[in-house]
């Protein structure tokens, strides 16, 4: 039980995923979706067909060979009794199409079969299929998109260690100043689209909103009312410490608060009576 359970879990991480791609039809598979990681059956079915092609263009080869030899040796037959020599006819007058019978048969077989190739490969695409195709589309598009809500609210994701390592061709990066090195990199690697990060990628062309547009109405409505709320709060705050000598802190103000910091202590400033040296 366990065994199948370990199978069971191993077939679910690796089952095929449709990638919303669509496997055109060639000679060796109609259309088909474009499954990762690609079945082994659909692999094994396309080497087989291309091997059994290869088997058929050879043996045509051959046999067009072989057709081409009785003619010759029909005509060789016709030579020499068109001399007047006199011996038994095995190729040349009725013959020649006996030899030719078994030949012509199975190149019609190749031929069907090669026939069957041109088919598959201008098959449509039905439409069962496309519906299918469109809906893993959909699913890829809303997958990325909470891939990339994660990642900007600072989870690592397995994408985001891939990014981190993309780089440019040697060739590229050998023709960028350092700098353009550096920016280009940044932008390829960070998922930001605000800050120095945005800065960066509108620079260099990448086609970003503004960092005011990306915040709705409500939203911005919501912060600016939060902000003002803070405001208000710091303001009241000094207005009582001004009136009480109290700072915002709870530190008292004028002589007396500076004599209290010196003997008690701040943020940043031990007592004076504190054991530990400066």
């Amino acid at each position: 039980m366990v065994n199948d359970s370990l199978s069971w879990n191993h077939r679910l991480l690796s089952r095929p995923i449709v990638s919303a791609t669509l496997f055109r039809p060639s000679i060796y598979n109609g259309p088909l979706p474009r499954l990762k990681p690609q079945p082994d059956h659909i692999s094994g079915m396309i080497h087989n067909r291309r091997v059994a092609r290869s088997l058929r263009i050879d043996r045509q080869r051959a046999l067009f060979s072989q057709d081409q030899d009785l003619r010759v040796e029909a005509q060789f037959e016709a030579g020499l009794a068109a001399k007047g020599a006199r011996f038994g006819h095995l190729f040349s007058g009725p013959h020649l199409a006996a030899w030719r019978a078994p030949l012509d048969s199975h190149l019609e077989e190749l031929q069907a079969a090669f026939d069957r190739d041109a088919a598959r490969a201008t098959r449509p695409t039905p439409p069962d299929l496309v519906r299918q195709l469109k809906a893993a589309r959909r699913e890829k598009v809303t997958n990325k998109t909470r891939e990339r809500e994660r990642e900007a609210r600072g989870e690592v994701l397995s994408a985001t260690r891939r990014r981190s390592r993309l780089g440019f061709p040697a060739g590229v990066l050998a023709r960028w100043t350092p700098e353009e090195r550096k920016a280009n990199l940044l932008a390829r690697r960070s998922v930001g689209l605000v800050g120095y990060v945005g800065h960066v990628k509108r620079a260099l062309g990448y086609k970003i909103r503004s960092e005011e547009d990306q915040v709705d109405e409500a939203t911005r409505e919501g912060l600016d009312t939060l902000a003002e709320k803070i405001r208000r709060a710091n303001q009241n705050r000094r207005n009582r410490g001004a009136q009480t000598g109290v700072d915002g802190e709870g530190h008292r103000t004028g002589t007396e608060g500076a004599w209290q910091m010196l003997l008690h202590g701040s943020a940043g400033i031990p007592a004076l009576n504190s054991k530990k040296r400066i």
